[in-house]
């Protein structure tokens, strides 16, 4: 019985050593040409494009999903139909550029007419008992910032 044991135990350590050769030849010869490095960075940059711009699509259209989203908020304060605003976004133009397109209307008033909007969904979510007193609080704390950050969004 030991003696099974122990050539047991040999095979496994030889079978080690020569994934262990194996792997150090594989990876002294990946590093010799440097293709797989290479590879892996333009792989990970078009991978990262298409998410980003996957990403950001989605995100349009979340801005658009109701009523009484960002989207058709924005599209009210600019005087345009959600859908030309929608199409204006998704051409690579920023919320705040349509705004500073748009006659009369700037980038602060469309940050605050969008967290106007955003602080009346929450005090109804409160007093309907979604929202807690103090999640609304914390929510209305990050509110401002995001929503300026996403006025200068590009959607493209």
């Amino acid at each position: 019985m030991l003696s099974v044991s122990r050539r047991v135990r040999q095979k496994v350590i030889a079978a080690a050593a020569v994934a262990v050769l194996l792997a150090g030849g594989a990876l002294a010869a990946v590093s010799a040409t440097g293709q797989s490095s290479a590879r892996k960075h333009s792989a990970r940059e078009v991978d990262g494009a298409r998410a980003t711009r996957v990403g950001a699509q989605r995100h349009l259209q979340v801005l658009f999903a109701s009523s009484h989203s960002v989207g058709t908020v924005a599209a009210g304060y600019l005087g345009l139909a959600p859908s030309k605003l929608q199409a204006e976004l998704h051409s690579g133009k920023t919320l705040a550029q349509l705004a500073a397109a748009s006659a009369g209307k700037t980038e602060a008033g469309l940050v605050a007419a969008l967290v106007a909007a955003k602080q009346q969904r929450f005090d109804k979510a409160v007093v309907a008992g979604e929202l807690t007193a103090a999640r609304r609080a914390k929510r209305q704390a990050r509110l401002q910032r995001r929503i300026a950050r996403l006025v200068r969004r590009d959607f493209a």
